[in-house]
C-alpha cells in the first residue's frame, strides 16, 4: 500500500509540469520561478530537517548523561539503545 501511494504522489509532479511548463509566448519566467521556489523550499526543508535531528540527538546525549532513573520502564529502555546517534 506504502508504494502504490509513492508512486502515485510521484506522478503529480507529471500532471502539474504539463501546466506550468506550457505557454504560449515561448518565455517561461513564471516556470523557472516556481522551480527557483521549489529548489529553495527544498533547501529550507532539508535544514528544517537537519536542526530536528541535531535537537534529537542532544536530547539522547542529556538522556543517557542522566543516571537510570527507577521509574524509567522496560519499554523507554528498549526504545532507544545506548550510543544510538542520528547522521547528520
Amino acid at each position: 500500500m506504502a508504494i502504490a501511494l509513492i508512486n502515485a504522489f510521484s506522478q503529480t509532479g507529471n500532471i502539474i509540469g504539463s501546466y506550468v511548463w506550457f505557454d504560449e509566448a515561448n518565455s517561461y519566467r513564471a516556470s523557472y520561478g516556481i522551480v527557483t521556489a521549489m529548489f529553495g523550499v527544498t533547501i529550507v526543508g532539508a535544514f528544517g530537517f537537519r536542526l530536528m535531528l541535531s535537537r534529537l540527538n542532544q536530547q539522547l546525549e542529556q538522556q543517557e548523561a542522566m543516571p537510570d532513573a527507577a521509574e524509567e520502564t522496560e519499554d523507554e529502555r528498549l526504545r532507544i539503545s545506548k550510543g544510538f546517534r542520528y547522521l547528520v
